[in-house]
């Protein structure tokens, strides 16, 4: 029965790692010069950006026929524009088993089918080329969405988009600018000085750089860290219940044999088979008899009178 309760738990924990996964981590390891810098797969940066105007979109899985998303809000500033295609086109190569070498490009006319969405005809709007609507971008500081510098700059006007230049691209951008690739955001910049503060600063420089870029974006637990926990707790549980369960026999085997202690025996009654739910009769008659005490008359009496 415990091993069935094990067993069914550990489906449980499967499916729920499944479900927090969901599908925005990577397949293989393509990605991760993508992932160790920003500290979240594209998946999960573009499902973040999107999330600003409709909280409920999460990513599915990509299509590899480009385009491997559409832009189909009503409210549509999240999606419209070209770092929005950028980053759906990252997050098909995530979800995708890329090599180091390889992966999935969008030919020409890729971008406008990814405006036009469902749409039977025209295109969401307003679109926005190499940046975002200054309320999207207000909203992806205030998230602490980080978006590298390159997306705003890399754009082809025949609607297509190329993986490979983007990640050299971006490469080459993070080591020309000492790491400094996020500054589309005042506070994802590394280097801020004033004039008051300057000699503060360039004394401090190298502190300032080293704590900005190690300050992460708060993540949730991952699925396989959720599955673990919930593995581990059951692995406790079944180990507290079974040497409670030893420990417990153990005292109450041993509990008649400690001095001052006397086991006694559950008292039962002994009725013949056929007697069982019959009254037994009463009778009045003695078993022994009585012999009546016999006593001897008293001696007659006599008068006697004193002479004088």
């Amino acid at each position: 029965m415990v091993t069935l309760i094990i067993f069914l738990i550990s489906i449980l924990a499967i499916q729920l790692a499944v479900h927090a996964d969901g599908n925005v981590t990577c397949s293989g390891t393509g990605m991760d010069w993508y992932t160790n810098f920003v500290g979240e797969s594209p998946c999960k940066t573009y499902e973040r950006l999107r999330q600003i105007c409709n909280p409920a979109f999460e990513v599915g899985v990509m299509r590899t026929s480009t385009p491997p998303d559409v832009c189909d809000e009503q409210l549509a500033d999240c999606c419209c524009n070209s770092i929005a295609f950028a980053l759906s086109m990252l997050c098909l190569n995530c979800q995708q088993n890329i090599g180091t070498g390889t992966g999935y490009d969008a030919g020409d006319g890729a971008y406008e089918l990814y405006l036009q969405g469902d749409r039977v005809t025209g295109f969401c709007a307003p679109v926005n080329n190499q940046t975002l609507s200054p309320s999207v971008h207000s909203a992806v500081c205030n998230e602490e969405i980080k978006i590298f510098d390159t997306l705003f700059t890399l754009f082809w006007g025949p609607g297509a988009w190329f993986y490979e230049y983007t990640k050299q691209a971006t490469s080459e951008y993070i080591a020309s600018t000492n790491n400094n690739t996020f500054t589309g955001c005042p506070s994802t910049t590394l280097n801020q000085t004033t004039p008051a503060l300057s000699s503060i600063a360039a004394s401090k420089s190298s502190t300032t750089s080293l704590v900005t870029s190690l300050h992460l974006n708060p993540v949730s637990l991952s699925g396989g860290i959720i599955g673990g926990i919930i593995v581990g707790v059951v692995a406790v549980v079944t180990t507290a219940t079974f040497l409670g369960r030893f420990l417990w026999r153990k005292w109450n085997k041993g509990l008649g044999n400690r001095p001052g202690w006397h086991h006694i025996e559950p008292f039962t009654l002994d009725i013949p088979e056929n007697t069982q739910g019959q009254l037994a009769t009463y009778t009045t008659t003695p078993t022994t008899s009585v012999t009546p005490l016999a006593l001897p008359p008293p001696p007659p009496y006599e008068h006697r009178y004193l002479q004088l």
